[in-house]
């Protein structure tokens, strides 16, 4: 006999919506009040159903969460080609912003730095909120230097990097969204612009730093 690959009781009802509304409703109480603030019965009084529709799908409230939570962490990659390294960087810092300030982010941000290495939901969950930034900062690094606007990819990544951790830091102190957005603006201009250059142009005789201006001939 092939035993079930997850914790849920085998004869498990399929039905999509209502898993997403239990799902919907575990997350808003995580972002609320934490791990505390997330009891089976919440839950249940949340999304407005009975709390053994809850426990025919996950038998504990530790499933549930690690459920949750376990795809909490945003999703960064794959980035489309915005045609230009500071439209690539626009997006990606936008998209950084919407990804940590989404009900699943704001849950992990509640429930998972604080938990000691001791407890059972350690493990199964994700321990970083941006996992794939360093690989979605490559790939735009990577883009600027193809289409020549950046000579120096180390240093563009690097100030790349530096704008996303500012960006956490925002979000891990408390920050809302739109200050999230107001930030990541800010932070393009100032750290990453000056790093890139105007692509060359045929008979242009080179390149120049973004925003330099050409004085008298």
């Amino acid at each position: 006999m092939v035993e079930p690959v997850s914790g849920r009781p085998v004869g498990r009802p399929q039905n999509p919506e209502l898993d997403d509304l239990i799902r919907a409703a575990a997350l808003e109480l995580l972002a609320e009040g934490g791990r505390d603030g997330c009891g089976m019965d919440d839950v249940a009084r949340r999304a407005s159903v009975g709390k053994a529709t809850i426990y025919r799908r996950w038998a504990t409230k530790e499933d549930l969460l690690i459920e949750v939570l376990g795809d909490a962490g945003p999703r960064l990659l794959p980035l489309r080609d915005h045609g230009s390294a500071m439209a690539d960087v626009a997006a990606l810092l936008a998209d950084v912003v919407d990804q940590l300030w989404s009900p699943a982010a704001i849950a992990w941000r509640r429930v998972v730095p604080g938990l000691p290495p001791s407890d059972g939901l350690t493990l199964p969950l994700p321990s970083d909120p941006l996992p794939d930034v360093v690989e979605a900062v490559g790939v735009v690094a990577s883009r600027a230097a193809l289409r020549g606007e950046s000579s120096d990819g180390d240093g563009l990544a690097l100030a790349l990097r530096a704008a996303c951790a500012t960006i956490v830091h925002a979000w891990l102190v408390g920050d809302d969204a739109q200050s999230g957005h107001d930030l990541a603006r800010e932070l393009a201009a100032l750290l990453v612009e000056p790093r890139l250059v105007r692509p060359s142009t045929v008979g242009g005789g080179g390149t120049a730093p973004r925003g330099a201006t050409s004085r008298g001939r």
